[in-house]
């Protein structure tokens, strides 16, 4: 009687187990699928932001050519770029998010205004880390801020692309 009374306790706990298991395996593969899904989102945002750049840039060059050879054609060329760059209504945002990544691997997130100057995110940086010596780093476009630097008393983070989020890298001098 023990015995079979060993024998059904062990199976229940085995099948308990198992049970067990396979729902951490499904929620990990439900963590790795939205991890995926949000990669896959940022990857097409860049790739936006990177296709935008480059028709910019390609409007540019076409207008600073035809101005070069003196056509008629410069009228044109920013209004093609105009109509493309339309749809993309851009929101008033109140305040950004920029999130700070130091040298040891912390990352702070720090609300700051629209209008605020990169000036003041390198001093909340600095007493942050504990040292005014830094500078920041965005990503793309990589751009370096620094005091050295007087842009940064007169780029504000709606100008940096850094609205309504944004990621900094603090780095020392």
């Amino acid at each position: 009687m023990r015995e079979i009374a060993r024998r059904s306790g062990g199976k229940d706990a085995a099948d308990a187990k198992r049970k067990y298991e396979d729902k951490q395996m499904e929620l990990k593969l439900a963590k790795d699928r939205k991890d995926r899904e949000e990669d896959a989102r940022a990857k097409a945002a860049i790739k936006a932001k990177i296709d935008q750049d480059k028709r910019e840039r390609a409007a540019e060059a076409a207008a600073r050519q035809a101005k070069a050879a003196g056509n008629v054609a410069p009228s044109t060329a920013p209004a093609a770029a105009a109509t493309t760059a339309a749809p993309a209504e851009k929101k008033e945002y109140t305040q950004a998010l920029i999130q700070l990544r130091f040298p040891d691997g912390t990352v702070q997130k720090v609300k700051f205004s629209p209008t605020d100057t990169l000036d003041a995110v390198l001093e909340q940086a600095g007493m942050l880390f504990g040292d005014h010596n830094i500078s920041l780093v965005s990503n793309f476009p990589k751009k370096v801020y620094n005091k050295s630097e007087g842009d940064v008393q007169k780029v504000t983070l709606q100008q940096a692309d850094l609205v309504p989020t944004g990621t900094l890298i603090v780095s020392r001098r």
